[in-house]
């Protein structure tokens, strides 16, 4: 059964102040019995969309890998004992069973294998950091449960590694054809999400620094 209290006062509370006042003067009242007939069904099916997502962490672990072992073969100079996948899963089967780092299992691809060792590690000790030594199926059966943070956040790590070694991306939860989603966050948290981007140098909405002021004086 899905927490109904929690995303219902959301999507509600997300209605009320920005769907409904961009809809003033177009009220059908005859229209009631079907929004409501609908609300149950479409926030049942987008928070299931979001949570079968979030189990896709293997396949985008994958796709960083082969980003790396295409990056790794550029930057030294050689050629892979084996295709940039196959090294790939045979990397993510490691680290999804929490395997150490065996110098030995990588004796035949040419190279610094420090650089991979490294990499390795700190992928290794950010899974740890998130799902506290979890295994791959450990933490597909808590997903929606207590560890939906954990997975955006990893998810988003992810992304940033892909990015960097221009791998094929994705979308932090599941958006649909006319690009809308939804995600919950609360408004404090989204306040220091701006302040980060805003600290970083990138564009924000010129209201940040009211909202701050604001927030200073209250």
């Amino acid at each position: 059964m899905l927490p109904r209290a929690a995303w219902e006062r959301d999507l509600r509370y997300t209605f009320n102040t920005i769907f409904k006042p961009s809809t003033r003067g177009y009220n059908y009242p005859q229209w009631s019995s079907v929004f409501l007939s609908l609300a149950d069904p479409y926030a049942s099916s987008a928070h299931k969309n979001a949570m079968e997502h979030l189990k896709n962490h293997p396949r985008f672990l994958l796709r960083i890998w082969e980003g790396f072992f295409r990056n790794y073969s550029k930057r030294n100079d050689v050629t892979l004992s084996a295709s940039a996948k196959t090294l790939g899963k045979k990397t993510v089967h490691k680290l999804v069973s929490l395997e150490p780092f065996v110098v030995n299992d990588w004796s035949d691809v040419p190279g610094d294998v420090q650089e991979i060792r490294r990499f390795y590690q700190e992928n290794l000790h950010k899974r740890n950091q998130e799902f506290a030594g979890l295994n791959a199926d450990a933490i597909d059966e808590k997903i929606g449960t207590t560890l939906t943070a954990n997975l955006v956040r990893y998810s988003a790590w992810l992304l940033q590694k892909a990015h960097d070694f221009e791998a094929k991306q994705w979308t932090l939860l599941p958006i649909a054809l006319h690009q809308v989603a939804y995600v919950r966050i609360v408004g404090q948290g989204f306040f220091h999400f701006l302040n980060e981007a805003w600290m970083a140098g990138h564009d924000v909405p010129p209201m940040l620094k009211q909202f701050e002021t604001w927030t200073l004086r209250h």
